[in-house]
């Protein structure tokens, strides 16, 4: 039995029907589910590390994808060319579950410099699953005060919802741990109204935040 079939094999044993229904439609694509829960997926990554993608076999299950890029990640050591292979299978890219799971196997350089011309081509691909990535990368810099600036820089109004919610979730990040500049950029930045309020609104939401500062978030509502 090849180590593709015993991964086949082993996610079978652990899908769950109740919480593949329960998890159905809830990255808003036609992706399926198995049901396989994300702790037992990131123990699949772990055993399967050295398992040989070119023998791997792509299918329309969100658990097939998530061990071929997480795995991907682990056995690359470059972050261009775990960028690279995204955008190389770029159609099975989909899903906000998929990113936001898979992206933190990504080894990331130390320098914010290196990334940022990375993620300021990312954010216009037309994959709106990979413009996600290129907002959610900027968790791991952002308590680094010296990348605020550039971070700033990547906003850009989007038309797809699930690129407006994470950047509205970056910019509530930013306002915990820079109340002041983020209030700024918010009050005078030209992204469109549903990022601006929706910053705000997880702003109130959060309880890392003072009540002063929320009050104040609540005054550059549009």
């Amino acid at each position: 039995m090849s180590d593709y079939e015993e991964l086949i094999k082993d996610l079978e044993s652990l899908k769950e029907d109740k919480y593949s229904k329960f998890c159905s439609g809830l990255s808003g694509t036609d992706v399926k589910i198995m049901g396989v829960r994300l702790g037992n997926l990131h123990e699949l990554v772990k055993k399967y590390k050295d398992i040989d993608l070119t023998n791997y076999k792509l299918n329309d299950y969100y658990e097939i994808r998530f061990i071929f890029f997480a795995v991907a990640f682990k056995q690359q050591h470059d972050f261009l060319t775990s960028i690279n292979f995204i955008k190389k299978y770029s159609k099975y890219w989909v899903g906000w579950n998929l990113s936001d799971s898979t992206y933190q196997y990504i080894k990331l350089p130390k320098d914010f410099g290196v990334v940022l011309p990375v993620l300021k081509n990312l954010r216009n691909d037309k994959n709106e699953y990979i413009r996600r990535l290129a907002y959610l990368i900027c968790f791991k810099y952002e308590k680094n005060v010296q990348n605020l600036g550039g971070i700033f820089a990547l906003f850009q109004d989007d038309e797809a919802y699930y690129v407006q919610m994470v950047e509205s979730w970056v910019l509530c990040d930013l306002y915990i741990y820079y109340p002041e500049e983020t209030f700024m950029f918010l009050k005078d930045c030209k992204l469109g109204k549903i990022i601006v309020n929706k910053a705000i609104s997880k702003i109130h939401d959060s309880y890392r935040i003072s009540e002063q500062n929320k009050e104040k978030a609540k005054t550059i509502k549009k």
